[in-house]
């Protein structure tokens, strides 16, 4: 199924804004819209406001990374040399996956390793 909801519409029935809902290119209420689309409530499929991308919404950050944490018995001697570096960078206890904040302290994190991010995108260190 494919959904769509155009938001902001004016309407001369209703003689105001409001938004109108598609399931498969058909319009549907707003209840049955909201009952059937996988991403109810979230608005991630509107017209007007496009959905932000997974690096910059604040649904991924913080998150963890094995490839830039440590080993456990690591990680005081490695906040320190992150500090050091200007990289304060926390990690995960049990784990020693290092703790990213956000997409440019990944980015930091990424030039301080000499690493490359080559699946990263707009923004990313990629080479």
């Amino acid at each position: 199924m494919r959904f769509k909801e155009v938001q902001g519409c004016f309407c001369m029935k209703k003689a105001r804004k409001h938004s109108h809902y598609y399931i498969d290119g058909k319009e549907v209420s707003k209840k049955k819209y909201r009952a059937l689309s996988p991403c109810a409530g979230r608005n991630s499929l509107t017209i007007k406001k496009p959905p932000a991308t997974v690096a910059m919404s604040s649904e991924v950050w913080p998150r963890k990374s094995d490839n830039l944490g440590v080993s456990k018995h690591q990680i005081k001697e490695a906040r320190e040399i992150y500090a050091k570096n200007g990289v304060p960078t926390d990690f995960d206890e049990k784990t020693g996956q290092a703790i990213i904040r956000d997409n440019q302290h990944q980015r930091d994190l990424l030039k301080m390793r000499g690493e490359v991010n080559y699946d990263g995108g707009y923004g990313q260190v990629t080479g």
